[in-house]
């Protein structure tokens, strides 16, 4: 049910920032970009770019066992890119993050069977 909910919240990056900064030194996020789409799919795609200081890898999997109480339905995509940088770790990934459209009539219209 919490997943049903997730995919109709749009996608706010200071809340996302403010849930899960307890898991890095630093998080900055770039604006959520909608990915061109197939119109027959009943959800829109949005990729972010994240940059971030981290303690150790251990912090980075704890967020991303936290995404599964997000508010939004992402995932985390590859690569992940680590740097070592003195006594912390410079990580770059890109998270994508899926809405469901408002209406999607070409998708009702392929799964629905006309009356």
């Amino acid at each position: 049910r919490k997943y049903i909910e997730a995919i109709k919240n749009d996608f706010d990056k200071n809340l996302f920032i403010q849930n899960h900064k307890k898991y890095f030194i630093s998080l900055n996020l770039k604006e959520a970009k909608k990915e061109d789409t197939n119109d027959t799919k009943w959800y829109d795609t949005y990729n972010v770019e994240a940059i971030s200081n981290i303690k150790s890898p251990v912090n980075f999997y704890d967020f991303i066992d936290s995404l599964n109480k997000s508010e939004n339905i992402v995932s985390i995509e590859f690569p992940i890119n680590f740097v070592r940088m003195g006594d912390k770790i410079k990580s770059s990934f890109k998270i994508k993050v899926f809405k469901k459209k408002a209406e999607n009539k070409k998708f009702q219209e392929k799964i629905l069977p006309k009356s």
